[in-house]
């Protein structure tokens, strides 16, 4: 186990290892860096899985195209375990009533007047 703050990286559809070899050697010396392929899974429930396998209790987690689709479900399903995450060329999946925020309505009766005036 390494007392270095851990970097995962999670990789591109059709790529593998090389893709983050440069951030690799030049973060190496202070980060616990982990690339991650996954040609073995054929959903993305599957690779957050086998990615939340493989990485400790805490990391940062770092993704390209299909990595970062892969971030956001690590995201849903572990977040108290990534510090933060990355993803690159990719979009969130569209917000559900559970993401949300609830709209917080006006109190004062100058607020409201307002807010019906729209």
């Amino acid at each position: 186990m390494s007392d270095r703050p851990c970097l995962v990286f999670a990789c591109a559809h059709l790529c593998d290892e090389r893709l983050f070899a440069a951030q690799v050697e030049a973060l190496g010396a202070a980060f616990d860096c982990r690339v991650l392929v996954f040609r073995e899974h054929d959903s993305l429930a599957g690779m957050a899985e086998s990615l939340l396998a493989s990485a400790p209790e805490r990391f940062t987690l770092i993704g390209l195209s299909l990595g970062g689709y892969v971030a956001f479900e690590v995201m849903r399903r572990a977040r108290p375990r990534a510090s933060s995450a990355w993803p690159s060329s990719t979009r969130p999946p569209p917000a559900t009533r559970r993401h949300v925020a609830p709209v917080a309505l006006p109190t004062s009766p100058r607020s409201r007047r307002a807010a019906s005036r729209r």
